[in-house]
């Protein structure tokens, strides 16, 4: 109970002054009522009590007014076990996300935010989650820049080509379209590196064809004792790419180079002819003498490498389906940077038969990325890999790092992010994630990809409140205010994040809790995309969200707030304030205060009823009957809507 009453006594001290401040501020007319001796004693004592509480409050107010600041500090924010929170409306506008330009990345705080920049992406998002409608089908028909796309399924081009011809003016390059898309038909030869580089750069020429092989024939993460034949494989392909160069060069492409490895006798001549080849300061020559010499003392070992060049070069076999996309050269990738004509490449492939075309894909986006870093032209270009676990591209972390400095931005799209692990091992991972400033992770992710995500996000401060109650005659209730530490979301939490929700990293900034808005619930931009063939003739539509023309505005659920809003300090003060009125000292002074306000002004009484003349606007009464705790009449001509009456005996 004592605990209690030092509770209530900040309270209590200055309510009592307070009244008795009122009392002899409102009652100085008693004075008057005083023999003229009692009177002349009686003032200056007044005046001094009268200074004395007036003091006394003053003080009081000036120790309550010192201690607020305090108050509020305590309310404010803490940061004390992890500073962690959710990025806020102005966050996004002071990082220029709300201006209508660049990577679409959903709608945050009702407002759409883009990120105009050329930091790679990643994005997380499971099967099912709604990335080609939400987040691929979104980029392809905002951003005006070239673009590669990879299109495993070959719809991203049936449904944005003409859009993207019509709106940005961009030509059209589509590698195996779908059959009676009405789409042109182009092949891209990757041995036109080397050619290139014999014409302009022959010192060059080496590194490039061992580049190629390297694509071709790549090692795993984990290496094995299978490295030694690997090289050697190779080896095979390299000298079969610069002996076709240099003596056939209108025949220097896979398809004749996977012939060539697998015809022993044809292989053994040509290496018999580079012999005595002077070319490249005699360096295919001596690399012709290795591969003869390890056939003449290691036959085995010899077959062992042409064997692994020809599984290499399987998918490229004259009589496959790739031999007519890989034996010559419709465009070139450096073209995407040709400010005269912007581009589009879609680079398509065959789900059915992904051990042939994922291969074919990777190397294609090996070759684009090698092209462009050549260019040496700052034009911006957006590289997007979608399903991007399903190849792995030979050196990406390390190009990740060149290619942003060209203005090459690269998008990776990935189920889960476990599924980089596999193709690049943990390092590499690793490095790969740093180059991607932008992540966006969708919901429904795996308990592994929770895990990863938990601590990336942080820890936030949050109040632990505890309560108690008095075993007293009056069960009062006290509560202890501490904080602690939580994930700003679990894994559980995460894994359990809502349909259409989005996760979005960039850079230092704080973490962006979006809706997911798709295509076919954006204006104008759903009424321009083609039907999927893989889904009937039918565009596909939905309730209309977001609408970016001429101005962005965003509708119904979309609008909708994800994150609660912390309540403003004052109020949580005011709350406190309140709580601390209903201790019992607290009470006390309360009604203290209350009595003496009505011994100085009375009761309250209202005008229920009355009679005047003249306009309504300045009327003069002639009686008013008021309602209170005496009711009574009043004579005009003056009549307040309340008044404040003493009971009269």
């Amino acid at each position: 109970m004592s605990g209690e009453s030092n509770k209530g006594q900040p309270i209590l001290g200055p309510a009592i002054l307070l009244a008795g401040l009122l009392t002899l501020v409102f009652q100085w007319r008693a004075i008057d009522a005083l023999p003229a001796d009692w009177q002349a004693l009686a003032w200056p004592v007044a005046l001094v009590v009268i200074a004395l509480l007036a003091g006394q409050l003053i003080l009081r107010l000036i120790g309550a007014a010192l201690k607020l600041p305090r108050l509020l500090k305590m309310l404010g924010k803490k940061t004390s076990h992890g500073s962690a929170r959710w990025a806020t409306k102005k966050d996004a506008r002071r990082a220029g996300l709300h201006k209508g330009k660049g990577l679409f990345l959903g709608v945050h705080e009702a407002r759409v935010i883009r990120y105009d920049n050329e930091a790679h992406t990643l994005v997380v998002a499971p099967t099912g989650a709604g990335k080609t409608v939400t987040f691929v089908m979104q980029q392809l028909l905002l951003l005006p820049e070239s673009m590669l796309v990879t299109d495993m399924k070959g719809e991203l081009a049936v449904q944005t080509a003409q859009y993207r011809r019509d709106q940005f003016g961009h030509r059209i390059v589509t590698i195996h379209p779908l059959p009676g898309s009405g789409l042109s038909e182009d092949a891209y030869n990757v041995c036109q590196i080397v050619l290139d580089a014999l014409a302009d750069s022959p010192q060059d020429a080496i590194a490039d064809a061992r580049a190629i092989a390297l694509q071709l024939l790549r090692d795993p993460p984990q290496r094995d004792q299978n490295q030694h034949f690997r090289q050697g494989g190779r080896s095979a392909i390299v000298i079969a790419i610069l002996g076709l160069a240099i003596r056939s060069p209108h025949e220097c492409s896979l398809p004749h180079v996977q012939r060539m490895v697998t015809d022993v006798p044809v292989f053994l001549a040509m290496l018999q002819d580079l012999r005595e080849e002077s070319a490249l300061a005699g360096d295919v020559a001596a690399l012709a003498e290795s591969l003869l010499a390890c056939a003449e003392s290691t036959p085995k070992e010899f077959q062992s490498f042409l064997n692994g060049a020809a599984q290499a070069l399987a998918p490229y076999a004259p009589s496959g389906r790739l031999a007519r996309l890989a034996g010559r050269c419709t465009f070139r990738f450096h073209d995407l940077k040709d400010p005269s004509q912007p581009m589009t490449i879609y680079i398509g492939g065959d789900m059915t038969r992904r051990a042939v075309f994922t291969e074919w894909i990777a190397l294609l986006n090996w070759a684009a990325m090698v092209e462009l870093q050549r260019s040496r032209s700052l034009l911006p270009v957006t590289m997007l890999l979608d399903e991007a676990a399903n190849f792995g591209i030979e050196a990406l972390p390390s190009m990740l790092t060149i290619l942003r400095g060209y203005k090459v931005r690269v998008i990776i799209i990935v189920q889960e992010a476990e599924d980089l692990v596999r193709l690049y091992g943990r390092e590499q991972t690793a490095v790969i994630r740093a180059n991607c400033k932008v992540q966006v992770y969708f919901g429904n992710m795996s308990p592994e990809t929770a895990e990863r995500l938990q601590p990336v996000l942080g820890n936030e401060t949050v109040e632990a409140p505890s309560f108690g109650l008095s075993t007293g005659p009056d069960f009062s209730l006290s509560e202890n205010r501490g904080f602690v530490g939580r994930p700003l979301k679990t894994a559980s939490e995460l894994r359990q994040l809502e349909d259409g929700v989005q996760i979005v990293l960039i850079g230092n900034l704080p973490p962006f809790l979006c809706h997911a808005i798709g295509y076919h619930e954006t204006w104008p931009q759903r009424g321009f995309v083609a039907p999927n063939p893989l889904y009937g003739p039918k565009r596909f539509k939905g309730d209309l969200k977001v609408c970016l023309w001429p101005m962005p505005l965003v509708f119904g659920a979309a609008a909708r707030l994800l994150v609660p809003q912390v309540p403003n300090v004052w109020f949580k003060a005011a709350k406190i304030l309140f709580m601390r009125s209903l201790l019992p000292s607290a009470r006390l002074a309360m009604i203290a205060a209350a009595v003496c306000v009505l011994y100085a002004w009375g009761t309250p009484h209202l005008r229920v009823a009355y009679a005047f003349t003249g306009p309504r606007e300045a009327p003069i009464y002639s009686w008013c009957d008021y309602l209170g705790w005496r009711s009574y009449r009043a004579a005009g001509p003056s009549c307040p809507l309340i008044v404040w009456r003493k009971s009269r005996t």
